[in-house]
């Protein structure tokens, strides 16, 4: 375990998720921007949505990034608890967004009707 709480070694994992989380901060803003750029496309709540999920991730990272290099455990649970509390009720959020697309195509499917010739009176 010393491995770990020594100086290079915090520092790259510190880098490393500082990294991720500056990946994932330009990701989650492009796809937030994309999704409320073209409202009117049909998936743009999902864009929002997944872009609003890679910001969580964002900081998510940064606060593993500052434990990693203070050395400190209570960011690395805050983030562990902060991600999985935000990426469920998003998750939630998608999935009901998701239903309610499948559920309006279902409505909104017209009914097919037997097509008859004008000469099948019965």
């Amino acid at each position: 375990m010393d491995v770990l709480t020594s100086p290079p070694v915090r520092a790259a994992l510190a880098l490393g998720f500082a990294a991720l989380a500056f990946y994932c901060l330009l990701r989650g803003a492009r796809g937030l921007a994309a999704g409320m750029r073209d409202s009117d496309h049909p998936d743009s709540s999902d864009r929002v949505i997944r872009g609003m999920r890679t910001l969580i991730l964002a900081i998510g990272f940064s606060f593993f990034a500052g434990g990693a290099h203070f050395a400190i455990k209570w960011p690395l649970i805050f983030g562990l608890v902060f991600l999985g509390e935000e990426l469920f009720e998003t998750g939630i959020m998608l999935l009901a967004l998701r239903l309610g697309k499948d559920a309006d195509v279902a409505i909104k499917k017209p009914e097919s009707k037997p097509v008859s010739s004008p000469g099948d009176e019965a």
